[in-house]
């Protein structure tokens, strides 16, 4: 009996963990999500993005968000969900820096 009691108590921990680890990633791949968001709304109120800087990055993160939430549709966000969409949030960083780095320099007074 305290065999099924304990087996029974591992599973639960088990099951608990994995959960808790998935409800992570979700809240994690949100919160970068709306750093980023935050960054670019930022860097057009302040004229450090043109216009058409400002629409391609608000698409490719509405891309972004399109894919996690197809990956958190079924409630399980996989490793390999996880790193693409690690991936892309990584490539919209670097263009975030990028566009607004390009716009001040041309901005610049020669």
């Amino acid at each position: 009996m305290k065999f099924r009691a304990l087996a029974a108590f591992l599973v639960l921990a088990a099951s608990a963990a994995a959960h808790a680890a998935e409800t992570s990633a979700a809240a994690d791949i949100n919160a970068r999500l709306a750093a980023q968001m935050k960054r670019i709304d930022e860097a057009r109120r302040t004229h450090q993005l043109t216009a058409f800087g400002y629409l391609s990055l608000l698409s490719e993160q509405q891309d972004i968000t399109m894919d996690a939430h197809r990956a958190m549709a079924d409630g399980v966000v996989t490793a390999e969900e996880r790193r693409r969409i690690d991936i892309k949030l990584d490539r919209a960083s670097a263009r975030i820096q990028r566009l607004t780095r390009k716009a001040a320099k041309a901005a610049e007074p020669k």
